[in-house]
């Protein structure tokens, strides 16, 4: 349907770019701009393609029609990214621009593409247009290739700091109201996932397999996770739906995580059951993932005395799990001994420009001292407690409860410390071992 494209895109000097969005033009067989692509980024690193279908604007007036130019197109789509601080995801966009290659992919410029967002009134307009002719740069000599380079190697770092001057100077000098960032939506692509993230969802991704293939209902579980590209879906079936399968008496479930922060979340909780976890964080409170039906997450991992694996388990904790134990407890009563009368309170509410909620930061982790009832209360823990050489029950290494424990009190020294966020911890922390380098020499160097 579309056989040519042309892209239009802000180059990347010296691995950085500042490209807010790049444009492609899809052109029929015939040569002539029918659609568009439109890939746009926001400063989190997460992107929303937007495939749009364009229709003949010859009388629109919001496009500055170039001299000579006759091919001019226009489409209206909703928006669904989170672009700035001062603005929510709620809106509409309408496109304007001119075909750049016309007649026939044979033109060159000029370019002249409007955006204008708006809702009850217009408000953003932002323009991408060329004022000077197109450059081949394969007809450039080395001394022009030089000279083209050292014009613009400097626009991309430059824009990151005048973006953020101007939104310093909205912020505090034009009093502009700060817009909380929600989280991304199903069709959006959420960032990359950090270091604790990518461990966390190893571990999440396990557990699922392993509740599953120990349930006895006929179950398909279609898992997706989010901001890690070297993993991808996986289609998990439970036995008794191996033998149903051709009968069509399954249920299906799509677990879908939005953002690799739910991954980073599953440290707060204290439910007994990974099934309240999961609906508390498909909630319109908090998101972090979408399930096609939660009647199935409730039935799949509810806890059942019968069929759960890890209530039969008697087998008491090892020294290394009950340092594990113990760092749970001592976490515990530094919080206090208060207990939550809501689960949903147990872990932080993320407040979104589209939620009305308010965070809380009660992180509260509740272990039995009885090692053999330790799966009774929290079968996540369970599983990572279990020794891995324990085939019938699964289970985490020692290594891997380590890191688990390490990342536990990371998470915790944060929520109480930096306001949740680990970036923030990681500055405190380097200007503490600042501080504390600076006495030490200046202790020996007097």
């Amino acid at each position: 349907m579309y056989p040519y494209a042309y892209l239009f895109t802000a180059a990347r000097f010296l691995g950085h770019a500042s490209n807010p969005v790049s444009i492609w033009n899809l052109y029929s067989p015939s040569k002539e701009l029918r659609a568009m692509i439109l890939e746009v980024n926001n400063t989190y690193n997460e992107r929303h393609i937007y495939f749009l279908k364009l229709q003949s604007a010859e009388g629109d007036h919001e496009i500055d029609h170039p001299q000579g130019k006759t091919s001019c197109y226009s489409t209206t789509f909703p928006k669904a990214l989170y672009l700035s601080v001062f603005d929510s995801r709620t809106g509409t966009y309408k496109i304007c621009a001119t075909d750049a290659l016309s007649p026939s992919m044979s033109g060159n410029g000029p370019i002249n593409i409007t955006i204008a967002l708006s809702s009850t009134r217009t408000k953003l307009v932002g323009r991408l247009c060329s004022t000077s002719s197109g450059i081949d740069p394969g007809s450039l000599l080395l001394w022009e290739k030089t000279v083209f380079l050292a014009q613009w190697v400097w626009v991309g770092l430059a824009t990151y700091f005048r973006t953020r001057v101007q939104a310093f100077i909205l912020f505090y000098r034009k009093n502009i109201t700060w817009v909380v960032k929600p989280q991304p939506s199903r069709e959006s692509m959420p960032r990359r996932a950090n270091k604790m993230e990518i461990f966390l969802e190893g571990i999440f991704r396990r557990y699922v397999h392993h509740v599953i293939k120990r349930t006895l209902r006929p179950v398909k579980v279609r898992y997706l996770p989010a901001g890690i590209l070297e993993v991808g879906e996986e289609v998990v079936y439970s036995p008794s739906a191996l033998q149903v399968e051709a009968h069509g008496e399954i249920q299906e479930l799509e677990i879908r995580i939005l953002t690799p922060l739910f991954y980073s979340r599953l440290l707060y909780y204290t439910f007994s059951t990974l099934s309240e976890i999961i609906l508390a964080e498909s909630q319109l409170l908090n998101q972090t993932l979408s399930l096609s039906d939660t009647d199935t997450v409730t039935t799949l991992f509810a806890r059942n005395q019968q069929d759960n694996p890890y209530c039969q388990s008697t087998e008491r904790l090892s020294y290394f799990d009950t340092y594990v134990s113990s760092a749970l407890h001592f976490l515990n009563f530094l919080n206090g001994p208060k207990e939550p009368q809501n689960h949903h309170e147990q872990a932080p509410r993320i407040q979104t420009c589209e939620t009305t909620s308010f965070p809380t930061h009660n992180f509260r982790f509740h272990l039995p001292r009885e090692a053999e009832s330790v799966s009774q209360a929290l079968p996540l823990l369970a599983f990572l407690t279990t020794p891995q050489h324990q085939e019938q029950h699964g289970g985490c290494s020692q290594d891997e409860r380590r890191i688990y424990t390490s990342y536990l009190l990371y998470q915790y020294l944060a929520t109480h410390t930096a306001g949740g966020s680990t970036n923030l911890l990681r500055m405190e922390i380097g200007v503490v071992k600042f501080c504390l380098l600076w006495y030490l020499v200046r202790s020996l160097c007097p």
